[in-house]
């Protein structure tokens, strides 16, 4: 498949996860607050899941409305993480794998977040994890509040969704590759 034939090439929030100890409301406004955008910006969010986000879980009271505009922390591959200083609390979004090594969580919460990772992805849905921290100094080795997932799915289009019936219906496995 190559996006948009089978899918709408239109990501959205398909659920979330939060962690034990987190509350709905928390991951939500951690993940929106995660993109840096302040009331009045002109951010334009380029990547598919930053859009999602954005239209999936604002509400009034995510972004703080302090006069002081975010500290926005682009992603990298070598750090596998974004997110956004807000006077000094870090919101931050990423690979799961990444997140979680910066928690601060037991093993066995470590693995509780890990084997969700695995389930939802095998669904088919693409998971970043969420958590926050008290401190704007992203060098420093303070862990991090691991708060949960938010997994994301591309809709199939509605006219493929007879084709993929039809060829699962004929006994035909069918997977998706990817290039994530």
């Amino acid at each position: 498949d190559k996006t948009g034939t089978l899918t709408e090439n239109r990501m959205r929030v398909a659920q979330t996860l939060p962690t034990e100890g987190a509350s709905e409301a928390d991951l939500r406004r951690a993940a929106f607050r995660s993109l840096g955008l302040a009331p009045a910006a002109d951010v334009v969010l380029t990547d598919p899941l930053e859009r999602a986000l954005a239209d999936g879980l604002q509400t009034d009271a995510d972004a703080p409305s302090t006069g002081t505009p975010p500290r926005r922390i682009p992603f990298t591959r070598e750090r596998g993480w974004s997110g956004a200083v807000w006077d000094g609390a870090l919101s931050v979004k990423g690979i799961p794998e990444q997140v979680l090594a910066r928690a601060d969580l037991s093993d066995d919460a470590r693995q509780r977040a890990q084997t969700d990772v695995e389930r939802l992805a095998a669904d088919g849905l693409r998971v970043l994890a969420v958590a926050e921290g008290t401190t704007g100094e992203v060098t420093e080795d303070a862990p991090w509040r691991y708060l949960g997932l938010v997994a994301f799915e591309d809709p199939l289009r509605t006219e493929a969704q007879g084709a993929v019936a039809a060829v699962q219906g004929a006994g035909i496995r069918v997977c998706m590759a990817t290039g994530d």
